[in-house]
């Protein structure tokens, strides 16, 4: 078979899959050519590998090195015309870096071991190979009741005599590693201690082990105790479900009747609050109504109060009936002060006054847009008087009217100043104005009650 002039080193790197180290067998032939020359030398000396890796400063370059060697004891072979050699593959400082030397190193120490043993019963002997594995036997345990056990048996260490259901829980793990004799101890060890469903589980774990002793006997009477627990379970347990399914129906039952009375409660609710309603509306439409026939006789005694003054107006005033007429002239603006105040307290004005009263001062800026509807509103209602007192002192202003309206009204200074727009020394100066301009009888009428 012809070979081509290339053989690859096959190692088993700590990796899943094989590495392979190529070689082409070239040597100089002293003219200037090559030649393909493969010897034996070729195989024993080799050139380190990872030699050229890159090292990043970490190390020197000849310590990232690493060597194959040919291993004897593995036979070469031949794939695809190629010479495939089997090695092993170690670091510079002799670390294995594959799964071939621990192997060979493990086979060398049972050969030294095995050797000197032999040679107690034959010197002859000078090498043990080694072709099978341990003939030890092994058991495979999973890993969490491994855990399970340890945790347990620390519980049990730590509750004494208390540790009556970790108990059970030892005998479970213990029969799931097939240790019957511990099983069966914690199984028995205290069932008087258990509950009934402790004691079904007690007597179902000893029946599990007799049946994997072969004791039938035994097996049969301990599921003969298990078959009577379970009936007696199956019976609490279809008493609590029956108590539960009672419970259940008494709970519907208690929704049922809350359901209905609550739904006569909204009912209930409903109706007086719509009959509510419409007492309310009806005792507004009814003060409303009041209101309004009050209005309307107090435009009418207003009316009349005009006419009144009208007249006696027109009577001719002498010396003998001048203080007669001054005198019900008098009593003639009074109760046309009394009327237009009374009118007044049937709008919304009056109410907006008292909210000014007692109002902070955030609040008065909060209402300085309803200024003028207020104002608005007090000059209609109180057109009589002002005109009275514009007709006997014609040399008041506007303002100076609304002022004296505002004092019949005991407003507060703070209200007139806010309704006015002026400030406090401007309001004296127009109440020392209409002292002058005013009799002082009249004068002490309108500001008598001032709360300045």
């Amino acid at each position: 078979m012809a070979l081509v002039p290339l053989s690859p080193n096959i190692s088993a790197p700590h990796l899943p899959q094989t590495a392979e180290k190529h070689d082409s067998f070239i040597e100089h032939d002293g003219k200037g050519g090559v030649v393909e020359e493969f010897s034996g030398k070729l195989l024993i000396q080799q050139e380190p590998d990872a030699s050229s890796f890159p090292n990043g400063g970490i190390r020197n370059t000849f310590e990232a090195r690493g060597y194959s060697a040919w291993d004897i004891s593995s036979p070469a072979f031949i794939l695809d015309k190629t010479l495939c050699i089997p090695t092993i593959f170690i670091s510079y400082t002799g670390e294995s870096l594959d799964y071939k030397t621990p192997l060979l190193k493990a086979l060398n120490s049972v050969n030294k071991a095995a050797t000197a043993v032999c040679g107690y019963f034959d010197k002859n002997v000078k090498h043990v190979y080694s072709y099978l594995g341990w003939e030890q036997e092994y058991f495979l345990v999973d890993e969490s009741l491994y855990q399970a056990d340890k945790y347990v048996s620390k519980a049990m260490m730590i509750q004494g005599d208390d540790a009556v259901n970790v108990c059970l829980s030892k005998a479970q793990i213990m029969l799931n590693l097939n240790r019957l004799d511990s099983a069966s101890y914690f199984f028995s060890k205290n069932i008087d201690r258990l509950n009934i469903y402790g004691k079904a589980v007690c007597y179902d774990g000893m029946h599990q082990i007799a049946k994997k002793r072969g004791e039938w006997k035994v097996a049969t009477e301990n599921m003969d105790a298990y078959r009577v627990l379970y009936d007696s379970m199956q019976i609490m347990n279809d008493n609590e479900e029956l108590n539960r399914l009672m419970d259940k129906h008494q709970l519907e039952e208690h929704k049922r009747l809350l359901s209905e009375h609550t739904k006569m409660l909204v009912f209930t609710l409903v109706f007086t609050f719509f009959f509510l309603m419409i007492i309310c509306v009806f005792c507004f439409m009814w003060n409303d109504r009041k209101r309004k026939k009050r209005y309307i006789a107090l435009q009418r005694e207003l009316t009349q109060r005009r006419v009144d003054t009208m007249l006696l107006k027109e009577e001719e005033v002498s010396e003998s009936n001048k203080e007669d007429l001054d005198k019900k002239r008098s009593e003639l603006t009074e109760q046309q002060i009394q009327l237009c105040i009374s009118v007044l307290k049937t709008t919304d004005c009056y109410d907006q006054l008292e909210a000014l009263e007692k109002a902070t001062h955030k609040q008065l800026l909060a209402m300085r847009s309803l200024r003028k509807d207020i104002r608005s509103t007090i000059s209609n209602a109180f057109v009589d008087v002002m005109m009275n007192l514009k007709e006997r002192y014609p040399a008041l202003t506007g303002d100076d009217l609304f002022y004296c309206v505002l004092s019949l009204l005991c407003c507060s200074k703070t209200v007139m100043m806010e309704l006015m727009d002026a400030t406090s020394d401007a309001l004296k100066t127009r109440k020392n104005r209409i002292k002058n301009k005013m009799d002082t009888q009249i004068f002490d009428r309108v500001f008598g009650v001032d709360l300045q």
